[in-house]
């Protein structure tokens, strides 16, 4: 048989309920804070940008002279 829980048992429950909801609130907060780049190569300081071609045709590849 099922038992309700007791008046000790009901402050333990809160306090889990409630860290449990404070860590869900800090990661969205955290996810949120993000910029929408940030993953991008152009965050880490240096790396790929988006820039305009100055053609209305679709271009397929990239021709590079050195490495630099």
């Amino acid at each position: 048989m099922l038992q309700s829980a007791t008046r000790t048992d009901k402050p333990a429950a809160r306090r889990r309920i409630c860290k449990i909801l404070g860590l869900g609130l800090v990661l969205l907060g955290l996810a949120l804070a993000l910029p929408a780049g940030a993953s991008t190569f152009n965050s880490a300081g240096g790396g790929r940008s988006i820039q305009s071609s100055g053609s209305s045709a679709q271009l397929w590849d990239v021709a590079l002279t050195d490495a630099t």
